[in-house]
């Protein structure tokens, strides 16, 4: 099974306008070689490198997409964002962990001079049809998605801010909020 994308290759940068440093848009996914039997797919996209709330132990999710027919080959650009959606075709959008907690693909937006940080799309083919309703929570979708899966596979995209000069006032930011978290009360 094999997932890529016309706007990045594995291991690059992803284009700007794919975060929310721009038009903040999914980007055009495309896969094959699903498994014989794959009933549903679905796909999430994760940044392992984000710094983590308070009592958060997964990665921060970026986007939840279910019940994708298994007939599909590709996701197009800018998805829109709704807990269901009928266009290319019927699939299912859940809450990301993002500290927008929205629904449907919020982009990339690390800090700035936290360095590189990865973006894996994951893609699950599935054996079964999940039945999560729309707006589904990242725990339920996980749960439901380990007890199906048949096989997957992985596109990382990668994306990093750096500083500008205008954006000494953000940075100075994040290092008192980092500071404060790491300092005891």
């Amino acid at each position: 099974m094999q997932l890529t994308s016309k706007a990045f290759d594995h291991q690059t940068p992803l284009p700007a306008r794919f975060t929310q440093d721009g038009e903040n848009i999914s980007p055009p996914l495309e896969w094959k070689g699903l498994p014989k039997n794959c009933r549903e797919l679905a796909l999430i996209c994760e940044d392992p490198d984000a710094p983590l709330d308070p009592g958060q132990t997964a990665p921060v999710v970026h986007w939840l997409i279910y019940n994708i027919p298994s007939e599909e080959k590709f996701l197009r650009e800018a998805i829109p964002v709704g807990r269901v959606l009928m266009d290319p075709f019927h699939v299912y959008q859940g809450v990301n962990s993002t500290s927008l907690k929205a629904v449907g693909y919020t982009g990339p937006k690390p800090p700035i001079g936290h360095g590189v940080h990865r973006y894996i799309f994951t893609l699950f083919a599935l054996d079964a049809e999940l039945h999560l309703p729309p707006g589904a929570s990242c725990e339920e979708v996980m749960s439901s998605i380990n007890k199906h899966t048949m096989e997957k596979t992985e596109l990382i995209g990668t994306y990093e801010r750096s500083l500008r000069r205008n954006d000494e006032t953000e940075k100075k930011r994040y290092e008192n909020q980092s500071h404060e978290q790491a300092s005891p009360p």
